[in-house]
C-alpha cells in the first residue's frame, strides 16, 4: 500500500477539535477522511475518494462490503461535502464552511458529468496540521500547489532547497500558530499572523546562523543554511510598488503552460491569490535581511516583464514599460 499510515494519519491531526469547531462531532471522523484523501491524492469525484479510503484502511471491513464500487461511503461523503438542505438534519457541508470546493466537472465511465473537488486555502491550511510523513506531506504541498499561489511558491522552494528546510522554516510557524489557538481558520486575519509568524521565523534564524559566525558573512557563504535562504529568495519577486504586469508575470512563473493551469475558479479568485501570494513574498523578503539586520531594500531583485506585456508593447510602444503604462493610464495596484 502506498500510504502504509494512512489510518493514523486520518485519526491524528495535530489541532484539537475545538481550534477548528466546523470538522467536530459524528460527521468529525468522515470530514477529516476527506480532507486527508484529498490532501495527499490531489483532485477527486466523491465515488474515487471512496473508493481509496476503503482501499486503505482495514477498518470498515466489517461495516461496509468490500465491493470497490461500493456507493454507501460515497453518499456519505457527497452529502458531507455539499450538506443536506432537508428535514431536521439540515447541516452544512464542507463546501459551505469553505473547506473544499468543486474544481472541475469531467465525464465518468458512464458518461455523466461528476465533479471534481479539492481543498480550498482554508482547507490547506487545515491539512499542514496532519501528521502526514515526508512523502505524504510533500505530495500535499504538490497537489495544493496547482490552484493556490501560496502553495506554488512553497513548491519552487522546497525543490531549490528542502522539505526539511521549509517545514522548519515556514511551515512549522503557521501549524504552531493554529494548534495553539493564537489564530482561527474561520477569522478573516489568520493568513496576516501566518505570513508575520513566518516573516519572524526567517528572521530569527537567519539571525542566530549570523550570530553563529560572529557576523562573517564570507564564511557564511559556504554553509548550506545560507545558501538555502539565497535559494529561497531567488523564488520572492517583491517590490514595494507592484506593477499591473507583477500578476501576470507571477501566473506565468509558476503556470509555464497549459499542463499546469489551475482551473477556472482560480481565475475567479485571481486578485485574491494575487494579494497573498504578494504578502507571503514581502514576509518573506523582509525576514531575510531583517534578520542579517540590514535595512530592507525596495525590492529583490530587477523585476521580469510578462510575455503578455511583450505583446502588448508591440502593438503600443507608445509604453516604455509597465511602470509607464500603469502612470499614463492611471492604474494603481493595492496588494
Amino acid at each position: 500500500m502506498l500510504y502504509k499510515t494512512f489510518d493514523s494519519t486520518m485519526l491524528n491531526n495535530h489541532y484539537p477539535q475545538f481550534r477548528v469547531p466546523e470538522i467536530k462531532g459524528k460527521k468529525a471522523k468522515h470530514s477529516v477522511e476527506i480532507l486527508a484523501t484529498l490532501a495527499i491524492k490531489g483532485q477527486m469525484t466523491t465515488r474515487e475518494i471512496a473508493k481509496f479510503v476503503l482501499n486503505s484502511t482495514t477498518e470498515y471491513d466489517n461495516q461496509y462490503p468490500r465491493d470497490r464500487d461500493s456507493r454507501i461511503l460515497e453518499q456519505i461523503f457527497y452529502k458531507l461535502i455539499n450538506g443536506r438542505g432537508l428535514n431536521k438534519k439540515k447541516y452544512p457541508g464542507l463546501a459551505d464552511t469553505r473547506f473544499v470546493f468543486p474544481v472541475r466537472v469531467r465525464k465518468n465511465n458512464l458518461n455523466n458529468d461528476v465533479k471534481t473537488y479539492f481543498l480550498t486555502l482554508k482547507g490547506s491550511f487545515f491539512a499542514l496540521g496532519f501528521q502526514f510523513d515526508s512523502r505524504q506531506l510533500l505530495e500535499f504541498v504538490r497537489n495544493a500547489a496547482k490552484e493556490h499561489l501560496y502553495f506554488a511558491l512553497l513548491k519552487k522552494i522546497i525543490d531549490d532547497t528542502s522539505l526539511e528546510f521549509v517545514k522548519s522554516v515556514l511551515i512549522e510557524p503557521a501549524v504552531n500558530l493554529i494548534k495553539d489557538g493564537l489564530v482561527k481558520l474561520d477569522d478573516r486575519s489568520y493568513l496576516n499572523h501566518i505570513l508575520y509568524a513566518q516573516q519572524e521565523s526567517i528572521s530569527n534564524k537567519i539571525y542566530q546562523l549570523d550570530e553563529n559566525l560572529f557576523g562573517s558573512k564570507k564564511r557564511a557563504r559556504g554553509k548550506i543554511g545560507f545558501r538555502y535562504y539565497e535559494r529561497m529568495l531567488a523564488h520572492v519577486f517583491y517590490t514595494d510598488s507592484p506593477t499591473s504586469d507583477w500578476g501576470d508575470y507571477m501566473i506565468e512563473y509558476f503556470y509555464p503552460n497549459s499542463r499546469t493551469s489551475p482551473s477556472p475558479q482560480f481565475y475567479d479568485d485571481r486578485n485574491s491569490q494575487l494579494g497573498l501570494l504578494y504578502r507571503f513574498m514581502r514576509s518573506i523578503h523582509f525576514g531575510y535581511y531583517s534578520g542579517h539586520m540590514q535595512s530592507i531594500p525596495k525590492q529583490t531583485q530587477r523585476m521580469p516583464v510578462s510575455k503578455e506585456w511583450r505583446e502588448y508593447r508591440s502593438y503600443y510602444p507608445e509604453y516604455k514599460s509597465p511602470q509607464d503604462r500603469d502612470r499614463k493610464k492611471h492604474i494603481r495596484i493595492h496588494y
